[in-house]
């Protein structure tokens, strides 16, 4: 991954939410007014970080309406499979799979079956409470494959993601999006 054209990427904003997330289904027509749709570094990160990628397996915690999974599988064609885990709404399903047919949405009850091991990409993209956002950081780093990457959204709001990256050694690399977004190697 390159991180300076990835920022550039950013730092340009060529490719607006609107543009990206034209055809998802919404709770209402008003949430394409809100400041995250609106940004042009939310929503956009996840294309542009598509774009640099070639993950075949991701996994993810945080639907958000599937939002960020339909940017970034806009921006790679190299995913073939995408699970995510967590609760989900109806409409994450429908804009995640327009994008990808394919894409699973297991309970976490079905979580420590060996289909949710070895994965190449890990997402956070949803802001939850620390503890939960802690578990779910574990949950994601245990399934990784060595290598790979863990992204988590929502950084500004919570010191776990640095807490995290101390107890695993890691040093993160962040970028300046709406709520800054991290990115570890395993």
């Amino acid at each position: 991954m390159d991180r300076e054209l990835l920022q550039k990427k950013l730092d340009r904003a060529a490719v607006p939410s609107s543009i990206l997330l034209g055809r998802t289904k919404m709770v209402d027509e008003s949430s394409r007014s809100t400041g995250a749709y609106s940004d042009p570094r939310h929503f956009p990160f996840y294309y542009y970080l598509g774009q640099q990628l070639e993950p075949k397996k991701v996994l993810q915690v945080g639907a958000y309406l599937g939002l960020p999974a339909v940017c970034f599988l806009q921006g790679c064609r190299t995913v073939e499979d995408w699970y995510c885990v967590g609760e989900t709404s109806k409409m994450a399903i429908k804009n995640t799979r327009f994008y990808h047919r394919s894409a699973l949405f297991p309970s976490w009850e079905s979580c420590d079956s060996k289909d949710l091991a070895e994965w190449d990409l890990a997402l956070l993209t949803q802001d939850f409470p620390p503890e939960q956002s802690q578990w779910s950081l574990e949950f994601l780093w245990k399934r990784l494959v060595s290598e790979g990457l863990l992204v988590m959204d929502y950084i500004s709001s919570s010191s776990v993601f640095h807490e995290f990256c101390r107890v695993k050694n890691r040093e993160p690399v962040f970028f300046n999006t709406r709520y800054t977004i991290g990115i570890i190697q395993k």
